[in-house]
């Protein structure tokens, strides 16, 4: 029995040193918290950023919407719910919604310069239109606003003489329709609540717009 008592001593004391250097590893890792038993992922809820909105007496909106230095909405536009295209699910695109985002210039290198955003009735669904500030006559059109913002960077990369193989873009988020703050504003609106695809996030939902 003493024998087996020492070797058990001899084991813990071999290999204790190596146990506590994992858990400080593992705790390292992970923030500063043993997860040594087993963890559980809790994704904590973005918080919805609240635009300052000024209203007229009749509570119509006062344009423009300051949502950052680089980012204003103009008009925040019109539901259309009856074409599905004009919206999806996670996006409204309200015919006549109108932005400007400020971005590098593809007219003059190495300055910043205004871009319009809009979105127009394309029919079947919407168009984005971008006019930049320094080249007003000649308007990029597309149907995707993702699409327009990649020809956008692609002039942008060639004025600045930069070579990129591949180039992704958030047209939404260039738009500012990914934003939070317009999100709410936009669920809020006639008619978004008819568009079947749509499905509010960042915590809120349309019966406490």
């Amino acid at each position: 029995l003493l024998r087996r008592v020492e070797s058990l001593c001899f084991y813990f004391k071999e290999n204790m040193p190596k146990y506590k250097n994992s858990l400080k590893k593992v705790s390292r890792q992970e923030g500063g918290l043993d997860y040594s038993v087993g963890r559980t992922k809790v994704e904590i809820p973005r918080q919805v950023s609240t635009l300052k909105v000024d209203r007229d007496e009749n509570g119509n909106i006062k344009y423009p919407i300051m949502v950052s230095q680089t980012l204003r909405i103009l008009n925040l536009g019109v539901i259309e719910y009856k074409r599905h295209n004009f919206h999806s699910a996670r996006n409204l695109f309200p015919i006549g919604f109108k932005s400007v985002r400020e971005c590098a210039s593809i007219i003059v290198p190495n300055r910043k310069c205004d871009y319009i955003n809009e979105i127009l009735d394309g029919g079947n669904g919407p168009l984005f239109k971008v006019t930049c500030a320094d080249d007003p006559d000649h308007p990029l059109v597309k149907d995707a606003s993702s699409g327009v913002w990649i020809e956008i960077c692609k002039k942008i990369n060639e004025i600045q003489g930069t070579q990129r193989k591949n180039i992704t873009v958030s047209g939404p988020d260039r738009y500012g329709l990914a934003e939070p703050g317009v999100c709410q504003l936009m669920s809020q609106m006639e008619n978004a609540q008819l568009c079947q695809k749509f499905r509010p996030h960042f915590g809120w939902d349309f019966n406490n717009a």
